[in-house]
């Protein structure tokens, strides 16, 4: 019979809270690059970070061109603060199926010259070479 030393299974438990958070970090400050080129115009450059996933689904075209009729009319970012951060192993799409793989959700509060109050929603999914890319991007008045 084996017994595990008093402690181990917390001190195990810990070590994968705090991986997961290393881990949550890390898309983060990707995410945080990432909306820093949209915030500086580079709509084409973003779209080039992205996932491939997010790349099939959009075209370097109307990416550029939807961020064009959806941010520039908002003027410039004057504040971003992140709200929450959730890692998930599979998300909805939207013909009711999961995908799966590594992912974390993140909402930022965001002020712009021309709105006071939105929330920017943006997921990134872990890459097979381990880089964080995005996948998704939604904003909307708060």
């Amino acid at each position: 019979m084996v017994e595990a030393e008093p402690g181990s299974q917390d001190s195990n438990e810990a070590s994968k809270d705090a991986s997961k958070d290393a881990s949550k970090q890390a898309a983060v400050v990707s995410m945080e690059k990432w909306l820093g080129m949209i915030d500086e115009g580079k709509y084409a450059e973003s779209w080039s970070e992205a996932s491939g996933l997010f790349r099939d689904k959009v075209t370097r075209v109307q990416w550029v061109q939807a961020l064009t009729s959806v941010r520039t009319p908002l003027g410039k970012l004057e504040a971003r603060k992140l709200v929450s951060a959730l890692e998930q192993t599979s998300v909805p799409l939207p013909d009711g199926k999961k995908l799966e793989g590594t992912f974390v959700i993140a909402q930022f509060d965001a002020t712009f010259a021309n709105l006071q109050y939105a929330i920017e929603t943006v997921t990134f999914e872990k890459s097979p070479d381990g880089a964080w890319r995005a996948s998704g991007y939604y904003i909307r008045p708060k």
